[in-house]
């Protein structure tokens, strides 16, 4: 007899050549006996993981609600969903799209520029490590110079 069944697991993947540090946060779907796993892009310390509840420990559910997450972000992360649910159905484990008609609509944001002020301010914040201290100086350049952030190396 054929069942049909769903299931979500978050859990740590762990490297053989694993020696400490961060573990990276996996999702795996498993439906009607085929699974798909899926990188979440989060790592969380091996101590901190609750494996029975499949998340980090102290932490709760993130909805928009209790994180107070903006309309873009929530859009984001139903955009994430949306990509899951269409493997699924590529496999064959989901007859029709939930996301059918449903179309993610994001927000323009206009963001107000640093003032002097504010990029002092940024300027004179001391770092614990070297790396973010020269993202804050490529960051300030950046401002100053109205060369994008991101064709820095």
């Amino acid at each position: 007899m054929f069942t049909n069944s769903f299931s979500v697991l978050f859990y740590l993947k762990r490297r053989s050549n694993y020696v400490s540090g961060d573990l990276p946060i996996y999702l795996r779907i498993t439906a009607s006996g085929h699974r798909i796993e899926l990188a979440t892009k989060r790592t969380c310390e091996p101590e901190k993981w609750n494996s029975a509840a499949g998340r980090k420990s102290g932490t709760k559910e993130n909805t928009r609600s209790d994180q107070k997450c903006g309309h873009n972000t929530t859009m984001r992360y139903i955009a994430y969903c949306k990509k899951i649910v269409l493997s699924l159905i590529k496999l064959g484990l989901l007859q029709k799209d939930p996301f059918f008609g449903f179309k993610i609509r994001r927000k323009e944001v206009n963001r107000a520029a640093l003032t002097e002020r504010e990029l002092k301010t940024i300027g004179s914040k001391k770092f614990p490590s070297a790396r973010l201290t020269q993202v804050r100086d490529i960051f300030l350049f950046s401002c100053y110079t109205c060369l994008l952030y991101g064709i820095f190396p």
